[in-house]
């Protein structure tokens, strides 16, 4: 787990994280893998102006290290500097959209292929505690009852797979 902290006042901003991560844990066993206290988690986003950037959670984004991907983008960014805080985060987000990065196909391909098995993964998770709830209440589950279910449940899955209140309505069968 990643602390990070962010104190302000009229004058100043300062910001601090914790060095530790682990790798080779998954959402089945979190205790697996092992725990590094050495990694950057707080960077500059500026050469010649004071803005940082915290990162948590994954170190990379589609296998490539957030710290190479943001000294590319103070490399882009050069001396140009914005009238807001803000304008860096666009600018940065814009960047990473950008096709002057150059992602190799295979670990997008990579990425594709482990984000829809999450995400099928855990409709299925979904579904059979759904048609298990439905099993205890002694309802009648047959396919039709089950492609209700699916389709409800894939129906409330917001854009990034995270999941919302879903299947609070019970199917009849």
């Amino acid at each position: 787990m990643t602390s990070e902290i962010a104190i302000m006042n009229k004058l100043a901003v300062a910001l601090a994280a914790d060095s530790a991560a682990s790798v080779g844990t998954t959402d089945a066993d979190p205790q697996a893998g092992k725990i590094h206290n050495t990694v950057n988690k707080l960077f500059t986003l500026s050469k010649v102006h004071p803005v940082g950037i915290m990162i948590y959670g994954r170190a990379d984004l589609v296998g490539i290290p957030w710290e190479i991907l943001i000294k590319e983008y103070r490399r882009d960014l050069s001396d140009r500097s914005f009238p807001k805080l803000e304008n860096y985060s666009d600018d940065f987000l814009r960047f990473l959209a950008r096709d002057t990065i150059r992602i190799p196909v295979e670990f997008e391909d990579a990425a594709f292929a482990h984000q829809s098995a999450a995400y099928l993964v855990s409709v299925r998770d979904a579904v059979n505690e759904k048609i298990s709830d439905l099993a205890d209440a002694k309802s009648t589950v047959n396919d039709e009852v089950v492609a209700v279910v699916l389709s409800t449940i894939v129906e409330v899955r917001s854009p990034n797979g995270r999941r919302r209140h879903c299947c609070r309505t019970p199917v009849r069968g």
